[in-house]
């Protein structure tokens, strides 16, 4: 005998062997405090990555001696490249808890934030293209100062290109 369901319940159903969700995962990740959460931890990580933008172009490295002194940049660039595959991943976390995502339609919302993403996959190359451009600087250079790497070719004008793109990747295009 058919019975009619309600299309509801299919968008509630449990990921784990296709049960219906009576208050499981699904109504888990509905509630509005992991939302807000995922935003809060999104709003933390970008000032963790601002933090590290402005303190490895500060003098900082230049009271350093020895081999901290070039491993200082590599540290930095590792931690500002996993700080921003996280906000990138986060990002996707919350597209993920969308409507049009649960109903099969991510190419929407794929177009919609299309502009976010490639500001941020263009941030993250150039961040990785001024921290490569750092230690190369400092390990040739082993007695130079952050002065002398901001007057190096082409540097200030990178730094500017990336900070351009930080301004147009979250959160300011966030509330999209």
């Amino acid at each position: 005998m058919y019975q009619p369901v309600d299309q509801n319940d299919f968008l509630s159903a449990d990921m784990s062997g296709g049960k219906l969700n009576e208050g499981g995962l699904s109504s888990k990740m509905d509630n509005p405090i992991w939302y807000v959460s995922k935003v809060c931890f999104v709003y933390v990580l970008v000032f963790v990555d601002i933090f590290l933008n402005s303190e490895v172009g500060s003098g900082s490295i230049d009271q350093m001696k020895g081999g901290i002194r070039t491993f200082w940049p590599f540290l930095f660039l590792v931690g500002q490249t996993s700080v921003q595959l996280f906000i990138f991943l986060t990002l996707f976390l919350l597209m993920c808890n969308t409507y049009m995502m649960r109903i099969g339609l991510p190419g929407v919302i794929i177009s919609d934030f299309k502009f976010l993403g490639i500001a941020q996959l263009v941030y993250l190359t150039f961040t990785v293209i001024l921290g490569m451009m750092r230690i190369l600087f400092f390990e040739s250079n082993p007695t130079a100062t952050t002065l002398e790497l901001w007057q190096s070719a082409g540097f200030e004008a990178i730094f500017i290109v990336q900070n351009i793109c930080k301004f147009y990747s979250p959160p300011s295009t966030f509330h999209h």
